[in-house]
Parts: structure tokens; C-alpha cells; sequence
């Protein structure tokens, strides 16, 4: 080969030699940008909570900052009687200590009526009489043993006989039961219990 030959072969251009750098592939690119947009929405996410825990705070702290005593002033102003129950008649609220208590002043009591018993004492013969004596009044027949009628004791309707001597049991107003005694009768004169009815039945002397 010629020198003409030489110097023409040696000037025809080399191939370029092949690349060196790695293709990237789809998983990598993948990969690498859902880390990035992973990193940008917990961003977003501390960011937004730092926020609304500033928020909360300021409202907070301004909440307490108010004058206690315009919230008093507040609730003072409220009629506490409006929203508590209706109590019954003659009872009412008292404001004790603070609070409210209820009061329901205590009735006087009305005094129950006494229950009597009225008798009639036997029409007498006209061999006898009545006397006054010290102790009272008697019977007096002259020293003549004469019957002497007896007299029915009409009972209240709430009266009842009873096994004690010269008394009976009636209610009263307030549906009690109430030993009542009979009333005294003159010398010669005593009560007779016949089928819990009384009887007045007298004896001359």
C-alpha cells in the first residue's frame, strides 16, 4: 500500500463510539415522582394542622381574655324563677347562699270541732221528780219504787258504741277516730248498752 492509500484510509472517519449512560425506566420514573408527590401532600398536611392549632389556640386564649364579669352580668340578668318548676300553692323560691331553696310556709292548723252527744233524760212519772242535791240533781219518787221509761240515745252518724263504759267512738273532721264520753247523768240515771245501742235508764229512790 502506498503512502496516498494510507493517508486516504486513515482519514475516513471512525464509528462513534456507544453511549455509556443507562436508559431510565418506567418504574424508576414512577418511583421517583410519587415520592415527590408523597413529600408534597404530608407537607400540605403538617402545614394545614399547624394552622388550625394556631387557630384554636388564638380563640382559646381569646375566650378566656373576656371579662369575667360581663359573663356574670350575663347570667345575672337571667330570671332563674322562669325555668324552674311551678311549685305548689302557699310554697315559693327563696334565694339562700347563692342558690335557690323552696319555701312552703307551714299552714296553721285548723282546730277540729269537738263532736257531742246530746241526750234526753226519761219524762217521769208524776210520782216523781227531780231534786237538786250537792252532787247534783236525782231522781226522787217519794221512797215509792216506780218504772221509770227509758230514753234511746241517738248517736251522731259518725258515732259508734264502744265496749268502754259512758263513752263512744266518733271521727272527726279529719277522719280520726276520737273517744267521746257521754255525757253525766243524774243520780239514779245510767246507760244501758243494748245490741250497741245506748239506753238512759233511771231509778227513783
Amino acid at each position: 500500500m502506498d503512502p496516498t492509500q494510507q493517508a486516504q484510509q486513515n482519514q475516513q472517519p471512525q464509528p462513534a463510539p456507544q453511549s455509556q449512560q443507562p436508559q431510565q425506566t418506567a418504574e424508576s420514573y414512577y418511583n421517583k415522582h410519587h415520592k415527590h408527590i408523597f413529600q408534597l401532600s404530608r407537607s400540605t398536611l403538617i402545614g394545614s394542622m399547624c394552622i388550625l392549632l394556631i387557630a384554636l389556640t388564638f380563640n382559646v386564649l381569646a375566650l378566656y381574655s373576656q371579662n369575667p364579669s360581663t359573663l356574670q352580668s350575663h347570667a345575672q340578668n337571667t330570671n332563674t324563677e322562669q325555668i324552674l318548676p311551678q311549685l305548689p300553692s302557699g310554697c315559693m323560691y327563696q334565694k339562700v347562699n347563692g342558690g335557690m331553696a323552696v319555701v312552703c310556709p307551714k299552714a296553721t292548723p285548723t282546730p277540729m270541732p269537738p263532736v257531742s252527744v246530746n241526750i234526753s233524760l226519761p219524762k217521769l212519772p208524776p210520782q216523781c221528780n227531780w231534786q237538786t242535791t250537792a252532787s247534783g240533781s236525782a231522781v226522787s219518787c217519794g221512797g215509792t219504787a216506780i218504772p221509770i221509761p227509758t230514753v234511746a240515745v241517738t248517736l251522731p252518724a259518725q258515732c259508734a258504741a264502744t265496749d268502754q263504759n259512758n263513752a263512744v267512738s266518733c271521727k272527726n273532721t279529719a277522719n280520726q277516730n276520737v273517744t267521746v264520753p257521754l255525757p253525766s247523768l243524774p243520780s239514779g240515771c245510767m246507760y244501758a248498752l243494748i245490741a250497741n245501742k245506748y239506753d238512759v235508764v233511771c231509778e227513783g229512790n
